[in-house]
């Protein structure tokens, strides 16, 4: 008998190195050696499964997104995404292209949870982004997501040439202070 961990943790490996569809009861009863009966108890159903592999990739994400790359928290928020999207390519392709469960709210917010977490303090927003209204972060927040999703998707896939960091923390910034300055200047 297998506890719930060894069966999430194989199916870890699994999923980091060959992709969702790779995670299977029979693939993840190879890895363990067992057949798949010990591996269907553990895990109870895929579904349960397929969240704790969710939950998995997401503090893996947060671990990514709280180190510090630049002096700029948030600034790293982007880098690290990337930086994940760029190491761990099956992973960041699960999270948000492959696994049928939509990021939640909740999913997000305890995302974000375990960012501060990491970090051991919360973000000090008004030292970036003071004197601007909550919708005028929110629109930033909204343009900067989409942006720096967009450069994580092109080098996952390898439609963009290979970034080193330098180069990521030029790009996020530069668009970041666009959407900063775009939205001073409709909300003075």
């Amino acid at each position: 008998m297998f506890t719930l961990e060894k069966v999430v943790d194989a199916a870890f490996s699994i999923l980091r190195k060959s992709g969702w569809p790779a995670v299977t009861a029979r693939a993840i009863a190879k890895a363990l050696k067992s057949s798949t009966m010990p591996v269907y108890s553990a895990m109870g159903s895929m579904e349960a499964l397929e969240a704790a592999l969710k939950r998995k990739a997401l503090v893996r994400l947060a671990e990514y997104q709280a180190r510090p790359y630049t002096e700029n928290e948030f600034l790293n928020l982007g880098v690290g995404q990337v930086r994940f999207a760029r190491d761990e390519p099956s992973l960041y392709r699960f999270l948000l292209l492959e696994s049928p469960i939509p990021l939640s709210a909740h999913d997000q917010k305890e995302l974000r949870g375990e960012v501060v977490r990491l970090l051991g303090r919360p973000f000090p927003v008004k030292t970036y982004f003071g004197g601007l209204q909550t919708g005028a972060f929110d629109a930033i927040a909204l343009k900067g997501w989409i942006f720096t999703h967009g450069l994580a998707m092109g080098l996952m896939n390898g439609n963009l040439p290979p970034m080193d960091d330098a180069r990521l923390i030029e790009l996020l910034s530069d668009a970041g202070l666009a959407f900063f300055e775009s939205e001073k200047k409709k909300n003075p």
